[in-house]
């Protein structure tokens, strides 16, 4: 069957790192994709017709973006024998290796990447992979609980809903 789905494209502009890059721009993208809202689209057609879509253009007929099954980036470095979560520059300069690890509500890996110049045990890999697994549900579930407290503040940024939230812009 045909099905029509948005493309969402994300562009993240980093003023500044102090390590831990990309599982930070991963959380801003898990909050900023909470908050984004699409058109209504009605599909009419099928069945021997040719499919048409209908896109609402009333700015407050908008669904949110399901996020539900979006995974998030948790990152462990290596050094020596141990590994460490959530580095700052400094911290990242003294690892051998790196393991990044996109894991989704469920605690399922959905990615997983080693890099940098040293190896790692089979054991290790697979306890920061088990390590990965029950941070990435937390921070989740963190992730979701403060922005639910952000939605009942009226800090949603919706189209349909109030928000006692000013910009930099005015």
């Amino acid at each position: 069957a045909d099905q029509q789905v948005w493309v969402l494209h994300v562009d993240a502009v980093v003023l500044e790192c102090g390590g831990n890059l990309y599982d930070t721009v991963c959380a801003a993208v898990f909050a900023a994709l909470h908050n984004t809202t699409l058109p209504k689209v009605t599909v009419t057609g099928g069945e021997g017709e040719p499919m048409e879509l209908e896109i609402s253009d009333d700015p407050y007929d908008c669904e949110p973006v399901d996020i539900s099954h979006l995974p998030v980036l948790i990152t462990l470095n290596k050094v020596g024998n141990c590994y460490v979560v959530d580095t700052t520059l400094e911290e990242e300069s003294c690892c051998d290796a790196r393991l990044m690890v996109a894991v989704d509500c469920k605690g399922q890996v959905c990615f997983s990447r080693k890099s940098g110049p040293g190896g790692m045990e089979a054991q290790m890999a697979y306890d920061m992979l088990e390590k990965s697994k029950s941070m990435g549900q937390s921070l989740i579930t963190a992730l979701q609980t403060s922005l639910g407290k952000s939605n009942s503040q009226g800090g949603h940024a919706g189209m349909g809903a109030s928000s006692n939230l000013v910009g930099f812009l005015g």
